[in-house]
């Protein structure tokens, strides 16, 4: 009885390039490129103004956030595994998780709060809320997506 190359062992443990399903990667550019464009205004703000006192945490936390979202998404497209795709759908749930929490703490402090003046949102809470509940809404949906367009093994 002789094996087949394709019952061996060696070969089932080899990566199998998946074709690039463009919902996930459209849905992680998205979330990524909208939850920078407020910090990107401040920080051209900050840039072009002389007076300037400097970026302000939220946006410094925005903008990481948004490179986090980029780096996975370049990690998602070099490994397109399904554990892979597992694991961006869980940091993309923290994110999510995230902006929900700056969300209620909005809904719940005061004008003069302390952590909304550290963070520099003290000015235009309407404003931050929106934002939140939307990134929060986008960054949800595009953890789903990534979630439903992970490769069946």
């Amino acid at each position: 009885m002789t094996d087949s190359p394709s019952d061996s062992p060696a070969s089932s443990r080899e990566l199998v390039r998946q074709p690039v399903r463009w919902p996930w990667v459209v849905a992680v550019l998205l979330c990524s490129g909208l939850g920078a464009v407020p910090a990107l205004a401040d920080l051209a703000e900050h840039v072009w103004s002389a007076e300037s006192p400097g970026l302000p945490p939220w946006a410094v936390l925005a903008l990481s956030a948004s490179a986090i979202e980029l780096a996975y998404l370049v990690y998602l497209a070099q490994f397109p595994q399904r554990s892979a795709f597992h694991c961006v759908a869980f940091v993309l749930l923290i994110i999510a998780m995230a902006y929900a929490s700056l969300l209620g703490l909005t809904l719940l402090a005061n004008q003069d709060s302390q952590v909304l003046r550290w963070l520099g949102l003290g000015t235009s809470l309407g404003a931050t809320r929106a934002w939140c509940f939307f990134m929060t809404s986008l960054t949800s949906a595009s953890a789903l997506l990534v979630e439903r367009f992970s490769p069946v093994r």
